[in-house]
């Protein structure tokens, strides 16, 4: 599992690739970042993932600041500093344009 060093911590991610078949033809694809709801890892997108990256998405998750394999530094954990840590990954990958995707607290 990869992680980076982002706004202070570590952010543990992955990216899930679409198939060969399904990528356009200008070898470009459109990502799709998925947030959890609150204490959900990145695992928590079994049912989803395989649907997205058969549509041709590249599918990244990760673990939020204190759950998963990301650092947990002491709270308080604001939605602001969540949003900040996501900027920092997107960065850090080099992501520069994507769909975005978020379920309870992750919405």
């Amino acid at each position: 599992m990869p992680t980076i060093k982002g706004n202070g911590i570590d952010i543990s991610y992955d990216i899930h690739e679409p198939p060969a078949s399904s990528v356009r033809p200008s070898n470009t694809k459109p990502y799709i970042v998925l947030i959890n709801g609150l204490a959900d890892t990145k695992e928590t997108w079994p049912l989803q993932i395989p649907s997205l990256t058969a549509a041709g998405f590249a599918v990244v998750t990760f673990d939020n600041r204190g759950i998963g394999s990301s650092s947990s530094p002491p709270g308080p954990y604001s939605a602001s500093l969540l949003a900040t840590d996501l900027k920092s990954l997107i960065t850090h990958l080099g992501i520069p344009k994507f769909h975005l995707m978020g379920v309870s607290m992750g919405g």
